[in-house]
């Protein structure tokens, strides 16, 4: 897990500076509509969540985006929580 946690906080902090300074990121990765980037953050988020229970506060330009994401009902739908067999302890 120690492991695990370093490699998810180094992803994080990796994918907050890009999104923070490159002119490009808008209210999504790259522009203002959803893109493979923005799947890619959100899988990268969650897991940081649901596997080392890492908040994405830390990364503000990150959160925002993922939050952006999930106020999109193709993403919220297929979060890992909502899914069958799901844990039910977890928040989504």
């Amino acid at each position: 897990m120690k492991w695990l946690r370093h490699w998810l906080d180094a992803g994080s902090r990796a994918i907050e500076d890009v999104l923070a300074r490159d002119p490009r990121t808008g209210r999504f990765c790259y522009g203002d509509r959803p893109t493979i980037a923005d799947i890619c953050l959100v899988a990268h988020l969650t897991s940081a969540k649901m596997l080392c229970d890492r908040d994405a506060a830390p990364y503000p330009t990150a959160q925002r985006i993922l939050d952006a994401c999930m106020q999109i009902e193709a993403f919220a739908l297929e979060h890992p929580l909502r899914q069958p067999g799901a844990q039910t302890t977890a928040s989504v």
